[in-house]
């Protein structure tokens, strides 16, 4: 059995999430890093949403246990801003509620579930707080192909015996 890290499996329990949530609107276009190289190489395919965590904070916590608030950075990047909007609204209101982590160390299939096609066993939950949403332009002028973009980041908090 592989060892998956803590930070790892909420990494693949948040893709999978917002994967889930959207993957059929985007056509497979979710992806685990902002696509720095294809945005600067002029090959972004539009629509996609790119899913990024940017910070990791150690808070403490109770005895034997500690807190870590995690900063993520989701980033829908489509052809119009209607478009635009509704990927940034469905995820956004998906965010009212916790996300499941998954415990991915007994191995998974590229669809996120275990390999024997079934749902993975929920180890904890992250629990959402702080979301926003803000529209930013990518109107780069290296770029012939003008997209529209927006940026929903949320934190997330969570535990870790020790």
């Amino acid at each position: 059995m592989v060892v998956i890290g803590k930070f790892r499996q909420e990494d693949f329990s948040i893709y999978f999430f917002i994967r889930g949530l959207i993957g059929g609107l985007v056509e497979n276009r979710v992806v685990d890093s902002y696509p720095y190289t294809e945005i600067e190489e002029d090959t972004l395919k539009v629509p996609s949403v790119a899913v990024e965590n940017s910070l990791t904070v150690d808070e403490g916590g109770e005895l034997g246990s500690s807190w870590f608030r995690r900063t993520w950075a989701i980033d829908v990047f489509a052809p119009n801003d209607a478009q635009r909007d509704e990927l940034g609204d469905t995820i956004f209101k998906a965010l009212d509620n916790a996300i499941p982590i998954r415990d991915y160390s007994g191995g998974f299939r590229e669809d996120g579930k275990s390999l024997a096609g079934v749902d993975l066993r929920i180890i904890e939950y992250a629990i959402v707080e702080d979301r926003s949403m803000r529209p930013t332009y990518a109107f780069t002028s290296l770029s012939e192909r003008k997209f529209w973009r927006t940026t929903i980041t949320f934190t997330t908090t969570t535990t870790q015996a020790t």
